[in-house]
């Protein structure tokens, strides 16, 4: 479980905030994961794996998360350079997929246009949720603003993260994540 609870973050021109895990000396063998990245004035959250070739989000089922994929059109045919405009969701995490930009990932995608930049701050900040379950073999992730929107359990176990009697955060107690990601056994993630 991981989570950073904002209240301000970089927006504007030549802006790229981001919270991210990797192993940067084997990478993307060992993989990465955008908790929350952004650039620019982009005003919705978006959390991305990265990883090399046969991992991809093709049968995540229904109703797992509220989000959706990251388009990925007008990608350069490698051969001619003329721009595919067919349109296709960035599903496959592999970095060099031919059909997505190059080191796009599969990218979840928060439905709201206020969930990254300034609508965030505006709102005073908010909370960012990632957890990783090989057990369950999923990686779901979460935003919550403004900060009346973080779930009491998740607030409870923030506010006791440091103390030895502390609230373990439980998501089974929070709403739908806006990201799924299906990894560990029966898949190549």
């Amino acid at each position: 479980y991981y989570s950073i609870d904002l209240r301000h973050m970089p927006a504007g021109c030549g802006t790229w905030p981001a919270f991210w895990l990797t192993d940067e000396a084997n990478w993307p063998v060992n993989g990465e994961i955008d908790i929350v990245e952004g650039v620019n004035f982009q005003s919705e959250a978006k959390t991305a794996l990265h990883s090399t070739k046969g991992c991809s989000m093709n049968d995540i089922p229904l109703g797992v998360m509220t989000g959706t994929w990251d388009p990925a059109q007008g990608i350069p045919d490698g051969k001619t350079g003329i721009p595919d405009m067919t349109l296709r969701y960035a599903r496959d995490c592999f970095v060099y997929d031919p059909h997505q930009w190059l080191n796009q990932g599969c990218v979840a995608v928060n439905k709201h246009n206020d969930t990254l930049g300034d609508p965030v701050n505006k709102k005073g900040g908010g909370v960012y949720a990632l957890e990783w379950d090989p057990t369950n073999r999923h990686i779901r992730t979460w935003v919550f603003t403004p900060h009346t929107a973080v779930p009491d359990n998740l607030v409870a176990a923030i506010r006791t993260a440091s103390q030895e009697d502390r609230v373990a955060p439980d998501p089974s107690l929070w709403p739908l994540p806006y990201g799924y990601f299906a990894i560990g056994e029966g898949t190549d993630c």
